[in-house]
């Protein structure tokens, strides 16, 4: 294959792995707005939720949350296939630019001086961290979750009338 050919192929194939990561985020943003509608329309203000909301309530968290795992995963395959083209096939590793791929998944030392920093209340800035991300939110939204409805379980009136049945009735 010519060297132009090759070059080609490798722009083909980076447009492919930029517009499948913009449609990974789109997915996945879309699918977190369905997932917080569908439980505010299960829950509905009611408190304390009835054994079934909560159970339902688990089901979805649960299943949201593999799937937000697993959307991770491909992020993360598909910038490392990104990241190789970028550095070993572009050349971009010896250069001091670092491209799109780069920046956003390679821990850097530089700089960003076009980077704002993150304000809470419009006056307290916050340090520029990872920890600061749309994934560590995630993982407290789906974590809290669980926690609410696995406790609305545990401490719901149908789970402790079948405890005190069991209870009486084994003696």
């Amino acid at each position: 294959m010519s060297d132009r050919a090759k070059e080609e192929n490798l722009r083909v194939e980076y447009t492919s792995i930029s517009n499948y990561f913009n449609s990974l985020i789109t997915h996945r943003l879309t699918l977190l707005g369905f997932f917080l509608a569908a439980i505010g329309l299960i829950i509905r203000g009611e408190w304390p939720f009835p054994l079934h909301i909560s159970i339902i309530g688990l089901f979805l968290t649960i299943s949201m949350y593999i799937f937000e795992l697993r959307t991770r995963v491909l992020f993360h395959h598909i910038a490392n296939r990104a990241i190789e083209i970028e550095q070993d096939d572009w050349g971009f590793k010896n250069k001091g630019v670092k491209p799109f791929f780069t920046l956003q998944f390679q821990n850097t030392t530089i700089e960003h001086k076009h980077v704002e920093p993150v304000k809470i209340f419009a006056k307290i800035c916050l340090p520029k961290s990872r920890i600061i991300s749309h994934s560590v939110s995630l993982d407290f939204l789906y974590i809290s979750l669980l926690i609410l409805f696995i406790s609305t379980i545990i401490f719901s009136k149908e789970m402790r009338f079948g405890f005190v049945w069991l209870f009486t009735n084994l003696n």
